[in-house]
Formats: C-alpha cells, structure tokens, sequence
C-alpha cells in the first residue's frame, strides 16, 4: 500500500506543484513554430490564426502557443538540458529539476 501512495504522489507531484498539462506536438502547429500548450499556460496572447492547430488535443483545452510556458520549470521543457555547473553556458533559470551539482542549458 505505502509503495503504491509513494508512487502516485511522485507521478502526481509535477502535474500539483507545477500545473502544466503535457500535450504532444502536433503538425500544424509545428509547422508553424509553435507547441501545443493551455491556452491560459502560454505567456503571450494566441492570434486567431493559431487556434485550432492543435485539432487532436484541443476538447483538453490545447492550442498553439508561440511564447514560454507559464509555470514551466523542467529543463527539458524549456528546450534545455542539465550538465554539470562548471559547463559554460547560459543558464536557463527558470528550470529547478536538474540533479544537485547541474544547471539548465538552453540546447541551441
């Protein structure tokens, strides 16, 4: 029982302390430079010609978004990868989950 609470906390943990829902990237919306995101979780405002891009996901409430995620703090999700802090790079801040004794790393 205890291993099976410890499990769903760990799953869930992500999804209450950060409140983003992970979509999958769909092509309309890649073909235009964009990431299927909640609308109310993109940090600028959509234009029209943006909705609906994300058609296979977008009765969960996913549309294409072109700026940063709002509450987005995995370094992966920030286009960013954790290498060890003597790398010589631009941290990505934002990012709080690389392992103790790494930083964020925007792959450019």
């Amino acid at each position: 029982m205890f291993t099976y609470l410890s499990s769903l906390l760990a799953f869930s943990f992500p999804i209450l302390a950060f409140g983003v829902t992970d979509f999958h990237p769909e092509e309309p919306c890649n073909r235009v430079g964009g990431q299927c995101i909640r609308l109310d979780q993109c940090s600028i405002p959509v234009p029209k010609e943006y909705l609906n891009l994300c058609p296979e996901q977008q009765d969960q409430g996913a549309e294409c978004c072109h700026g940063r995620i709002r509450n987005e703090f995995r370094c992966e999700k920030l286009q960013g990868a954790c290498f060890g802090a003597e790398s010589n790079c631009r941290q990505v801040k934002q990012a709080i989950d690389c392992p103790s004794g790494q930083i964020c790393c925007p792959l450019v």
